[in-house]
């Protein structure tokens, strides 16, 4: 639930989860692109079998080119 609220997916009972100062809540959906979760096992979480591909995989969500996937993999890493 507590991963459900940071996401912006569910209101918290009271008070509110922050983002830069304003609840996340507001800043949908560009706050999502800022947001993510890393699971404790990597077995639920890694799915290809480099770390580049593994980061490349989120980037080519966001419809990026490849050439822009490339130059954000090599930034990040």
């Amino acid at each position: 639930m507590l991963l459900m609220i940071a996401a912006g997916l569910l209101e918290p009972e009271e008070g509110m989860v922050p983002l830069n100062g304003r609840p996340i809540k507001e800043q949908l959906p560009e706050a999502e692109k800022r947001i993510g979760f890393v699971f404790q096992d990597p077995n639920d979480q890694l799915f290809n079998l480099t770390v580049y591909d593994e980061i490349a995989f989120a980037l080519r969500q966001l419809a990026l080119t490849e050439e822009g996937v490339n130059r954000k993999v090599m930034e990040m890493a």
